[in-house]
């Protein structure tokens, strides 16, 4: 699902730091979802960014790919 507006302008930093390593992981076989984001992060130290996950998954759903919140230049 492509997701209509440009997310990735508005996520924190750590944000994409976190799904790019999970992107990067060779253990994962499944498509890195905001849900798959939200399973890696609970329950860590991330409070903040699990609140950010939250929002977008309450805003996009759990099944947006996550790769979308990246920014490449």
């Amino acid at each position: 699902m492509r997701l209509p507006i440009d997310i990735a302008a508005h996520v924190s930093p750590a944000l994409p730091a976190i799904i790019d390593g999970l992107i990067n992981d060779s253990d994962i076989d499944e498509p890195v979802t905001l849900g798959v984001v939200r399973e890696s992060v609970a329950g860590g130290p991330l409070g903040d960014v699990l609140v950010e996950i939250d929002d977008l998954i309450e805003r996009f759903g759990a099944d947006a790919v996550a790769e979308h919140l990246m920014r490449y230049e």
